[in-house]
């Protein structure tokens, strides 16, 4: 039996899985990571929910597990506070990261 891979990094743990990494924050599964490649060849994470042809990727897994996070924090607002769907993407809107401005 092969030994499941363990990291912590800051507050998030990563356990390897079959073919994604699961993150938990505090003991509380908040999703999983695929590690992809982008074009140069350089390894990146998309978030595990994120199937779309062109996914958003993340250049390191804590970047990216930060992003898991703020959409687990929404769902789990959404769900106490009763949103309507219509609130939820305007919430996740205004919670989204900022990006690098493009010139």
């Amino acid at each position: 039996m092969k030994k499941q891979g363990k990291t912590k990094d800051g507050e998030f743990e990563f356990r390897e899985g079959d073919d994604c990494w699961v993150v938990y924050v505090r003991g509380k599964k908040i999703g999983e990571l695929v590690t992809m490649r982008e074009v140069n060849e350089r390894y990146c994470f998309r978030l595990g929910m994120d199937n779309r042809e062109y996914p958003r990727t993340y250049r390191g897994r804590v970047r990216a597990a930060r992003a898991l996070k703020i959409v687990a924090d929404l769902i789990e607002q959404s769900k106490e506070e009763r949103w309507s769907k219509e609130e939820l993407i305007l919430n996740a809107w205004d919670s989204k990261p900022a990006t690098a401005p493009r010139n």
